[in-house]
This record gives structure tokens, sequence and C-alpha cells, in this order.
């Protein structure tokens, strides 16, 4: 199942016979290859629910799709339009809609509860064994340790927490898109000449509103940004009580959007897990980039 989904990643992919391939730069280090979207940013069972028929243990998986993908090749098309200077409240809603869900649903936050658990129950673990007991509490469940290696455990543990996550996760959701309904100015940058955005399979970054307190993802008033093809940057800002709601706007002149591009493309760096996804050229611009404000890390 895919966690940033194909009707997002086509946009920066190329087509051949029919089918989308994008470029992707391993953050671990290795040459860049080329791969069909549907081959990438996926999980097994990452949404699937307990249930008797297919279609109970997919619904989550209907709900991202019917919700957020359904519809989106028409916002891509009224975000990238120059001539679109306003969003209907309709418009507007789907927008904010879509950036929120893709940021929530991204598999990073299995990734952190993961890390998270996986600590808590080393140290359980490996207290249990030392005090010579047989068992420990988790939550409101008593693990036993009998004939279980500590990696067993966890990796039971995280097979059982997973349906718990995306349920959470997909519940979530829907406070943060009716806060950022009232709150967020729509706002797109174009790339400049001789740059592109480039993408990853973590792929909104989010900034908080005071910069001198430590971003919460939760917080309504962080700024989110995705990149949406290799020459447009969507940014959400809250700054409805500034700027009329519904106006879209639109920064494509001086030296700001080319700043914004590296800038972007460094916070996809860091916040992705396995890959930067792109065009060619974009993802070779990147690893030549010259040191400076964001010295270029070892890249393989």
């Amino acid at each position: 199942m895919h966690y940033v989904p194909e009707c997002y990643l086509q946009y920066f992919a190329h087509r051949r016979l029919r089918q989308h391939y994008v470029y992707a730069l391993p953050k671990a280090g290795g040459n860049l290859f080329e791969t069909n979207i549907g081959n990438i940013c996926t999980e097994r069972d990452l949404y699937t629910l307990p249930g008797e028929d297919q279609e109970q243990r997919q619904i989550l998986e209907k709900m991202y799709n019917d919700l957020y993908e359904v519809g989106y090749d028409n916002i891509y098309n009224i975000l990238t339009n120059p001539e679109k200077e306003a969003l209907t409240p309709e418009e507007h809603y789907k927008v904010v809609a879509f950036a929120v869900s893709l940021f929530f649903r991204n598999h990073a936050w299995h990734i952190f509860h993961n890390r998270v658990t996986d600590t808590i129950i080393e140290q359980a673990y490996n207290l249990t064994k030392d005090r010579e007991k047989s068992s420990f509490f988790f939550e409101d469940q008593e693990l036993s340790i009998a004939g279980k290696t500590l990696e067993e455990l966890q990796k039971m543990i995280r097979e059982k927490s997973r349906p718990m996550i995306a349920t959470q996760t997909a519940l979530q959701i829907f406070q943060p898109i009716r806060l950022r309904i009232m709150n967020d100015h729509v706002s797109v940058v174009t790339a400049s000449v001789g740059f592109e955005f480039i993408t990853s399979d973590n792929p909104v970054t989010f900034k908080p509103f005071n910069i001198k307190l430590r971003p919460v993802p939760m917080d309504p008033t962080n700024s989110l940004w995705v990149p949406i093809d290799s020459q447009h940057l969507l940014t959400l800002h809250p700054w409805a009580d500034q700027l009329e709601g519904q106006t879209l706007g639109r920064m494509k002149d001086g030296p700001f959007p080319g700043i914004q591009s590296s800038m972007s493309n460094h916070f996809q760096w860091q916040q992705s897990d396995r890959f930067l996804l792109g065009t060619e050229a974009g993802l070779e611009k990147f690893q030549a980039r010259p040191s400076g404000i964001f010295p270029p890390e070892k890249m393989g």
C-alpha cells in the first residue's frame, strides 16, 4: 500500500508505455535509479485492519482514496494554472485536506512509534531478565519473555500495534483539517530558471509559526510545504487573518523562489527516510550542489 500516493508521485514522473517512472536517490548512499511509481513508497498491510472480509480490512485504504486521492488531478491543475488567482471554498478545503492527509498518513509516524516502543520494550526486557522474572507489564498487557528473544518480542508488539496506529492516524487528520481550513492561506511558489523542486518518501515539511519554539506536528499554526512537481511548491501558512483566505498566492519572480527551492530540497533530504524522488536532472543537480548555507552530506 502506498503511504505516498501514486496520484501525487506521477507529477514528478515521466511516462513510458503508459506507465509512470520516477528517479530515486537512496539516502543511505548509492546510485540514482529509475523506478515505476507503483514500486516505491509502499509498505505491505500499512493500513490493513482486522476484519471478516476484504472490504472491512481495507476500509482505511478506501477512506484515503475516496476522501483525498480522488480529484487530486483537479487540485493539481488548479494549483499549477498561473491564471488561477482565487479558490472557491470547496477548492480551498480540498487543497488543505490533501496536504494535511499527506502529512499524517506517512509511515514516518509508524517508524517513530516503533522506535520509541522498541526502546521501552528493550529496557523492560533487560530489567526483567536482570531481576530473574518471567514477565513485565506493557501498557495494560502482561508480556512473557519466556522462550522469546528481545527481537521477537519487539516484532510481536509492532505487529499488534500496527492497526491501532493506522486507525489513530486516520482519525487525527480530521481535526487539523478543520482548524487549518480557518487558518490557512494557500500559495504556490514557481521555481526560478535553473532550479527544480524534489520530493521524498516523506514529502510534507512543517515549520513552526514561532521559530524560537520546538515544533509540534499537530500544531495548526505550523506552515506546511509540499513540492507538487519539479516546478511548483505548495505552501500553507496561518495567514488567513492577514490575507483573504480564498486568494491563491503566487510567487515566481525575484530571488525568493530560488532560495525556497534550495531550502525545500534540503528539508526533503533531512526528513526523508529512504529516498529522495524527482527528475533525473533535479536529483543530479542536488547531488552536485556546492557547499554553502546548507553543506552537502555525503550521498555515496
